[in-house]
């Protein structure tokens, strides 16, 4: 659980300064390309993909590996209803 949690915020991070950087460079420089001379807008395409990819694992592991597991030994999460 620890790993999916970590796992979160670093992508959520990588999000909020690396991704958004990228999109800043890309609205000032559409024809830039990036280290291994992709364009920029490939680069987040790219990134768009794998991060789609990790997160559809990381739910995968959650509810079919993590939650299972956590009930069987009595463990239920509770939804909070906000309003």
């Amino acid at each position: 659980m620890n790993f999916l949690i970590i796992f979160s915020r670093n992508l959520d991070e990588f999000f909020e300064i690396r991704v958004a950087s990228l999109i800043q460079k890309i609205s000032l420089m559409s024809q830039a390309t990036g280290p291994e001379g992709l364009p920029l807008v490939e680069v987040l395409k790219q990134i768009s993909k794998n991060a789609h990819e990790a997160v559809e694992e990381q739910y995968k592991i959650l509810n079919y590996t993590l939650l299972p597991q956590l009930q069987g030994y009595g463990v239920h999460l509770a939804l909070l209803q906000i309003g």
